[in-house]
């Protein structure tokens, strides 16, 4: 065992995965140069790595059973300089680090790096693999534009999630309850999901950032609108019909998912997308049919469907292969349908998930 503050760390490949992982967090451009770098501090028995923006701050601990570190060093290297190494190599801290053969030159010293943001004030709230799972679903319907900031965003509300582009919305209740709105962004949903996806984590929060913890990592984000609290989040649970609706049923999912690449696959083919990938669905007690019509090129499918009632809507085949995929536990979804000019209504058979469309009325 080693004790030393003049210290030379062994980059082995667990050490160099955690590294570049927190090096990805990093802008590749950013007019803070900072930004673009990754803080390592060796301290006691931990190898503590971040990396922070302006939305984000991201910490990585890992244990290192064979050094102990009586006075903290670090060292910043930039993101590209991780991303090219190959573990094993070594780490020599000090003025002029030094990684494998390369004696760096830092641009950024240790001191100079971004501190932390201020630790959560709320209670901890425990997520589970489900609900991180559907912060990813929800994901898909937030908003790409930045023309509404607020809809860029997943609303956390009482027991649900919320997001919607104004096309589409998705609703996904959870087994937690949050007691305040809030607001994360949709950007950092897969982020989430790789982290804590498998494992779960705590979620708590203060006025400006919400924070995730687990397994040695810990990351902040800061939401896109200036207070962390969603009160300015639409009320999209609203816009979920509560009258009965005309016909409902079941359809296939994979079968459905499978006829919809064939519409989107004749969009690209013939580069129309400013048709917004239109087709109709004219649906039957046993059947449905996907018809779609580009620049003289035609398609018509049948498909799996069990309805109560015949019924006939055109929708964007995009958005209904987008939202099969948000209702991926069950082959068999659920349907309502509400008139040939009224949002389409997809379920999951347990009706914890729901996705509303926006129907094509031209």
């Amino acid at each position: 065992m080693t004790t030393t503050t003049d210290l030379t760390v062994e980059i082995t490949q667990p050490i160099l995965a955690a590294m570049k992982a927190a090096a990805r967090l990093a802008p590749k451009k950013h007019p803070v140069r900072t930004f673009e770098h990754i803080r390592i501090t060796a301290e006691g028995n931990d190898l503590i790595i971040e990396a922070a923006n302006s939305d984000v701050y991201y910490q990585r601990t890992v244990f290192l059973p064979d050094v102990t570190v009586s006075t903290s060093a670090a060292a910043v290297l930039h993101r590209d300089v991780i991303l090219n190494i190959k573990a094993p190599t070594a780490l020599q801290f000090g003025d002029r680090p030094r990684l494998g053969p390369m004696v760096l030159n830092p641009e950024i010293l240790p001191e100079d790096f971004p501190k932390a943001p201020p630790e959560p004030t709320s209670e901890a709230i425990n997520c589970d693999r489900d609900y991180f799972d559907a912060l990813e679903h929800a994901a898909l319907s937030a908003a790409k534009s930045e023309a509404r900031p607020i809809l860029q965003n997943i609303c956390h509300r009482g027991d649900s999630l919320f997001a919607s582009d104004g096309l589409s919305a998705y609703w996904a209740k959870t087994n937690k309850s949050w007691p305040q709105d809030l607001v994360l962004p949709a950007s950092y949903a897969a982020t989430l999901g790789k982290l804590f996806g498998y494992s779960g984590a705590y979620m708590a929060w203060n006025d400006s950032h919400i924070w995730y913890w687990d397994n040695g990592h810990k990351i902040a984000i800061r939401p896109l609108v200036h207070h962390v609290d969603g009160r300015h989040y639409p009320d999209v649970e609203r816009v979920f019909p509560r009258s009965t609706p005309i016909a409902s049923g079941t359809l296939d999912r994979k079968a459905w998912m499978q006829a919809l690449e064939s519409v989107i696959s004749l969009y690209k083919l013939v580069k129309r997308r400013d048709l917004e990938f239109r087709m109709t669905i004219e649906g039957f007690i046993e059947k449905a049919v996907i018809s779609a019509r580009a620049e003289g090129h035609e398609l018509q499918q049948d498909v799996p469907c069990q309805a109560s009632m015949s019924f006939w809507l055109r929708l964007n085949a995009q958005l209904l292969h987008q939202a099969l995929q948000q209702l991926d536990d069950s082959n068999e979804v659920e349907f309502e349908f509400y008139g040939s000019e009224t949002p389409f209504l997809l379920s999951q058979r347990n009706g914890h998930r729901k996705v509303l469309l926006a129907v094509m009325t031209k």
